[in-house]
């Protein structure tokens, strides 16, 4: 006798948290470019061991946030000025591709979600609360490379976002007129995907990451 059974709900695994976890705390900061990442502590803290942090740990350095220094051990990759040149050099040219790519086919429900989270954060921007400002970008990007339909660029996006995130300056309270300006920017490409503007929302797109580009550039050099 057959009986309908609901079904199990399959759990993250140890090592798909783990990863979650360490890359939250490199791409927020709290690992900053250069540390080291103990295993034995990091199994400590997280209350697993060893072999899931290992696990996670060769994910991450797939994805160039971390490096695994024979003998020495394992470290936050440090990302230098030059390499933040190059990478939005790249991605000036690959984002506004995904864009004229997502723009036809990114669904209408996800774009009025998009719409209303980038609506309830313009007055936490105004009180510079840069996390809220941080995922919500994070959020806006990653809708783009989830809808172009091409799963190598999506792989080159997600590399780059990953390592200019991994930057000291995205982990720090920015000045609240470049969190101004790039939310701004964010707004004007979502009213061009939402229009269905190919062409717009591509030239706006390379606007938004030459300026970005820019405004990264000037913290960095104020840091120096």
């Amino acid at each position: 006798m057959q009986v309908e059974l609901e079904r199990i709900e399959k759990s993250p695994s140890l090592k798909d948290q783990a990863y979650q976890r360490i890359k939250t705390l490199i791409l927020s900061g709290r690992f900053s470019g250069g540390g080291t990442l103990n295993i034995d502590w990091l199994a400590s803290q997280l209350g697993i061991s060893r072999t899931p942090i290992r696990e996670a740990l060769l994910l991450l350095e797939q994805e160039g946030l971390v490096q695994t220094v024979p003998y020495k051990g394992t470290f936050v990759v440090d990302v230098s000025k030059k390499d933040v040149e190059e990478i939005y050099q790249v991605r000036e040219v690959l984002e506004p591709l995904a864009v004229r790519l997502a723009t036809p086919v990114i669904p209408d429900d996800e774009l009025k979600e998009m719409e209303a989270l980038l609506a309830s954060i313009s007055g936490e921007i105004e009180r510079r609360d840069f996390e809220c400002y941080f995922k919500s970008g994070i959020q806006f990007h990653d809708l783009v490379a989830q809808h172009c339909n091409n799963s190598v660029l999506q792989q080159l996006l997600g590399s780059l976002m990953h390592r200019v995130y991994s930057v000291p300056v995205f982990s720090k309270k920015r000045p609240v007129d470049h969190m101004r300006q790039s939310f701004r920017e964010h707004c004007l490409v979502l009213d061009a995907i939402m229009e269905r503007d190919v062409a717009k929302a591509g030239r706006l797109m390379a606007e938004h990451i030459k300026n970005s580009g820019k405004r990264v550039a000037e913290l960095i050099q104020d840091q120096s």
